[in-house]
């Protein structure tokens, strides 16, 4: 039987149907509560008749329907409002048993940062002004290195900052392991950074690359209040450098 068919006799299932009129009934019967959530959620919505919406009449008075409707919205409801559980994030200071981790997740995100080996790992965890680590499921998942003003470290990029800044808190590289991307580890790391007693008042800097580009951090970067203060290019590679003043700060979700 068509549903066409099927609707035109009211919903008169036959025999010989063979259970087949349920199932289409179930069908527009789910069709018909997602129309009405539709509707429900946004009222405005241009939707003239639950017909344009389904291709099919409304039969909300067929003592079939009455029955079941209920039982199909909640569904649908619990369907829509269900999330997917993802595991909560603890921010924490670095420890040096996090630091095989941290290398092999660093040098598994280049070129979006560069290779480091173990020594240069350490010695940058050692000086640094914070560096915090997302642990997920007792793991480390994520972390974020974060250098002052007067730190000796030989870098191109924080050279550059050091001749237009005179006090900064530079994010010297934010790295995510791959498996636990979309979870926002990256604003939790950041969020945990503005509130850090160890900033002071500095402004917040960082660069991004445009050589190879790497358009992610920087929307990442603008929606957190970060715009941009100059470029460089490095022959192999051309950044764009960014900062955020501590008057803007405001608390971020993760």
């Amino acid at each position: 039987m068509s549903s066409s068919a099927f609707y035109k006799q009211g919903f008169k299932p036959r025999r010989q149907d063979g259970g087949q009129s349920a199932v289409v009934f179930c069908f527009y019967q789910v069709k018909y509560v997602i129309w009405v959530k539709r509707r429900e959620a946004k009222p405005d919505l241009e939707v003239q008749s639950y017909k344009a919406a389904t291709s099919c009449p409304p039969y909300s008075s067929h003592p079939l329907m009455t029955f079941t409707k209920p039982l199909f919205r909640n569904l649908i409801r619990t369907m829509a409002n269900a999330t997917p559980s993802t595991p909560t994030a603890h921010i924490r200071p670095v420890q040096t048993t996090d630091l095989p981790q941290l290398l092999n997740m660093n040098n598994a995100a280049v070129p979006a940062v560069n290779t480091l080996s173990l020594d240069e790992l350490t010695k940058l965890t050692t000086d640094a002004l914070a560096c915090l680590v997302a642990e997920v499921g007792g793991q480390p998942a994520g972390f974020l290195l974060c250098l002052a003003e007067g730190t000796n470290y030989d870098s191109r990029n924080y050279a550059w900052l050091t001749g237009k800044l005179e006090r900064f808190a530079y994010t010297d590289r934010i790295c995510i392991a791959e498996g636990a991307r979309g979870q926002r580890l990256g604003e939790a790391l950041y969020a945990t950074l503005f509130d850090h007693p160890n900033i002071k008042g500095r402004p917040y800097a960082c660069e991004v690359n445009t050589r190879p580009p790497n358009p992610g951090s920087l929307r990442f970067h603008k929606r957190l209040g970060f715009s941009e203060i100059g470029e460089q290019d490095n022959g192999d590679k051309a950044v764009v450098f960014l900062k955020r003043e501590p008057s803007k700060i405001k608390g971020t979700s993760s």
